[in-house]
């Protein structure tokens, strides 16, 4: 649908969508965090702590998501320009990037719920709700961008249909944590003081979280590094790349999915004290 725009709007995606993975690294590292540290207690027996720790991380996440979004949002256009955008380019790219990241405080707590509900050893519920955003997502997309039945909003409309699909997948999975639909269930009631993070958990927090990130980060600021090479080259130039890191991105999901299921078992395993079991495993995912 973007492509309807012209070259510009899809170059501007791109790189919109570059600067957007460098806080997205956030929710990620604290999505393999949250897979390990549930996956370890839940594989342990250890249903209420499990729980508990669910709120703890719910109320990381919200901090962190707040605190990228303003971020974010501030040094998008500095940090747009620093990729070498075109003006044309620079101002969709802008409006795109600030649109997404002030919807990470709303998006980004899904992460660490799908991550909950998946450490939980439920694969099922999250991948019907992520089904439900994309079919959210493909319909909005038109509607918003070209303006059918909405004012024509373009390049905004895509990042506006985003964080609406990526809202919706959060109030259902927190709806699904509160009405216990999974092995796991969140009393959001219950003791409001359990919502305050605890110095344990904190600190186990960045441990795995921490390492993780970095090496996300890194890996996204070589994608920025490459993106802004290439914008040297022309708006068309961006936009056959941008499609290009699409397409990979379709590709690689075969490997991400693969890793988040070891992860996922080695957790399970571990929490209970299945070492043999874990190692085996892990051969047999590589």
């Amino acid at each position: 649908w973007v492509s309807r725009l012209g070259s510009e709007a899809i170059a501007a995606v791109a790189m919109g969508w570059v600067g957007f993975m460098l806080f997205w690294t956030a929710a990620i590292g604290m999505s393999n965090a949250t897979i390990a540290m549930v996956g370890n207690l839940v594989g342990g027996r250890d249903i209420e702590g499990a729980n508990r720790l669910g709120k703890e991380l719910l109320t990381i996440i919200v901090l962190i998501s707040l605190a990228v979004a303003i971020i974010g949002y501030v040094i998008a256009p500095q940090l747009l320009k620093l990729l070498g955008a075109s003006p044309n380019v620079w101002g969709l790219a802008t409006g795109y990037l600030r649109i997404c990241m002030l919807g990470a405080i709303a998006t980004f707590p899904f992460y660490v719920i799908n991550a909950m509900l998946r450490g939980a050893g439920d694969m099922r519920i999250p991948m019907f709700i992520v089904c439900g955003q994309l079919i959210i997502n493909a319909i909005l997309d038109p509607l918003l961008i070209l303006g059918i039945g909405f004012p024509k909003m373009g390049v905004n409309g895509a990042a506006l249909a985003l964080v609406i699909s990526g809202a919706i997948g959060t109030a259902v999975g927190l709806w699904v944590l509160a009405k216990g639909k999974s092995s796991i269930k969140v009393d959001f009631v219950k003791d409001v003081k359990s919502y305050l993070p605890r110095l344990a958990t904190i600190r186990e927090v960045m441990n795995l979280a921490g390492f993780n990130s970095i090496e996300m980060l890194g890996i996204n600021i070589i994608s920025m590094v490459m993106m802004g090479l290439v914008a040297i080259w022309g708006t068309y130039a961006l936009a056959a790349y941008g499609i290009g890191l699409r397409l990979l991105r379709i590709v690689s999901l075969f490997g991400f999915d693969l890793a988040m299921t070891s992860e996922i078992i080695m957790s399970n395993n571990l929490g209970a004290k299945e070492i043999r079991r874990a190692e085996v495993s892990s051969w047999i995912a590589c």
